[in-house]
């Protein structure tokens, strides 16, 4: 089995049943209302956890070895689940929360015997086990809370949670723990499953019943790569796995203690709300959250062989950086509003680079004839295919003839964006699994031409309108997963297929959407791309 077959059950599951979660979210009375502390202005139904668990939990039960410390997980998670719902539902005390988090954390430390033995500066000495198995219960309860802590705006807690997860699966890969790789994909499939329904603006929340989950795997998730997995690593290296919350968490409860606030009571005094108080927009604030934390648990990648003092001096470094500049920026009081003087320029830029410019449709018609140009040479050059690829490609080709004599507007049609997804997937695999065998023709259609789509395709995204294409903040946790892979997945000949294939795939998925948004005639070349590669296809499997 492979972690990629995790991830897309999650995803398929998490993004299957959070519609239906949306229906029924009000008469569950699972509906987060607005108020002076929260940044959103209308009802959002909170009912999202649902979707991550599931999507989480199902490929884990259906295809891992039930083993006590995978029990000991699953347990924990319905029972964090179960009260999370409750709570959102019923507005729960802390000290309610508090039991099932225990409880939570109690299982997987004495059934599952998972408990932090090895402790940072302690040059190797263990803990006993009356000393490190209360220690870890406090702490995955800490962590549960700092990711619950965390949710305050659309995608943060999910984004900073599967930039975690991506390095988590990475360090477990590369000492092929399966249980580690299988679980962080799961988990990372639930979450983008998700997130496809939070990014701003949000039609859901994930609601205490999902971010109790994500704080609970995190912890459980590092506590077993440096402890059972991998223990060559720092023992400090959660600090820098789940980074960012961490330290939140922990700069608000010294501002309420100082303070004299309830230590428990919200306030906004979090790290987004600080910067959104700067002036910073909603999806500029995620941005910035998700690249510190990026380069959190990018360093946690980098430096897990490093000692304590190393591990925990650069989260020091980072995050006392990181206060230290925004308690500036409050006390001079500076905000990031754009200043008057700069809208007439630009005024006078977006006329050329932006929306309707000619720069931007220069953009635009350069990212739709590169993909169609690369669409059609991969179809091409592809030497086989498969009798059940020449199948589902004769279907859709009949299905696109048929959109293109009925439709005025071709490429606004679900079937024909479906085939054209399709197609983009079908060559890219066939191109790995079977490389052209002329040399010239490998070397034209190779990785250095789906980067230059790339660059061209970000180039026409960046200069686009947001009618063509929007970007949003799961687009830069994409780009994250896709660096991270792309550096960490040379170590043998089955990886790099794999990293390769995915990179390539997720370049045309982009490139297609990019391509049927930006492209309203009938006939054009993006139609006869499509078709053309589909009739290939199909002659050659037929």
């Amino acid at each position: 089995m492979s972690g990629l077959l995790f991830l897309v059950l999650g995803v398929a599951l998490s993004a299957a049943i959070i519609p239906l979660a949306i229906r029924v979210a009000p008469a569950l009375g699972m509906v987060d209302e607005p108020d002076p502390r929260k940044v959103h202005a209308r009802p959002i139904p909170r009912i999202g956890g649902i979707g991550i668990v599931v999507g989480s939990l199902g490929p884990v039960v259906a295809l891992m070895p039930m083993e006590p410390l995978l029990q000991s997980f699953i347990i924990g998670s319905l029972i964090l689940f179960v009260f999370g719902a409750w709570d959102d539902a019923a507005e729960l005390t802390h000290w309610v929360k508090f039991g099932g988090q225990f409880a939570a954390a109690a299982i997987v430390v004495y059934h599952g015997n998972l408990w932090v033995e090895r402790f940072p500066f302690l040059n190797g000495e263990p803990l006993s086990p009356e000393i490190g198995k209360p220690f870890t219960i406090f702490a995955l309860v800490g962590v549960i809370n700092a990711i619950n802590h965390s949710d305050g705006l659309d995608g943060l807690a999910g984004g900073e949670s599967l930039l975690g997860l991506i390095v988590m699966g990475f360090l477990a890969f590369v000492v092929d723990d399966s249980f580690g790789v299988f679980l962080s994909c799961a988990v990372a499939g639930g979450i983008l499953g998700f997130l496809r329904f939070n990014t701003h603006p949000a039609r859901i929340f994930m609601g205490d019943s999902g971010s109790q989950f994500l704080g609970y795997t995190m912890g459980f998730l590092a506590v077993y790569l440096t402890q059972v997995s991998h223990p060559a690593l720092s023992p400090a290296l959660p600090l820098l796995l789940i980074g960012l919350p961490i330290a939140d968490i922990n700069a608000v409860f010294y501002l309420r203690i100082s303070g004299g606030m309830n230590w428990f009571r919200a306030t906004r005094n979090h790290i987004h709300h600080r910067l959104l108080d700067r002036g910073f927009e909603h999806y500029e604030t995620v941005i910035i959250i998700y690249s510190v934390q990026a380069l959190l648990v990018g360093l946690g990648a980098l430096l897990r062989y490093e000692s304590d003092l190393v591990v925990t001096g650069t989260f020091l470094v980072i995050v006392a950086s990181l206060f230290l500049v925004l308690t500036y920026l409050e006390r001079k009081d500076k905000t990031f509003h754009t200043k008057p003087e700069r809208r007439a320029l630009n005024r006078f830029l977006g006329a050329y680079t932006g929306g309707a410019g000619p720069v931007a449709r220069f953009a635009e018609k350069a990212a739709v004839w590169g993909y169609s140009s690369l669409l059609l040479l991969a179809a091409l050059a592809s030497d086989s295919t498969s009798p059940f690829v020449g199948i589902i490609s004769a279907a859709l080709l009949l299905s696109c003839l048929l959109v293109l004599v009925l439709w005025k507007k071709t490429t606004e049609s679900l079937v024909f964006r479906f085939a054209t997804y399709a197609v983009s997937l079908s060559v890219v695999y066939l191109l790995v699994q079977d490389p052209p065998q002329l040399e010239w023709l490998d070397r034209i259609i190779s990785t250095p031409a789906f980067l230059v789509l790339g660059v061209i395709l970000a180039a026409a995204i960046r200069l686009s309108s947001e009618r063509v294409f929007k970007t949003t903040a799961t687009d830069y946790l994409i780009l994250f997963g896709l660096i991270t892979i792309s550096i960490f997945g040379r170590e043998q000949l089955e990886v790099r297929q794999i990293t390769t294939l995915v990179v390539h795939s997720v370049v045309m998925i982009y490139a297609s959407e990019f391509a049927c948004r930006a492209t309203t005639n009938r006939i054009s070349v993006l139609s006869l791309a499509v078709i053309a590669s589909l009739s290939l296809l199909t002659w050659r499997a037929l």
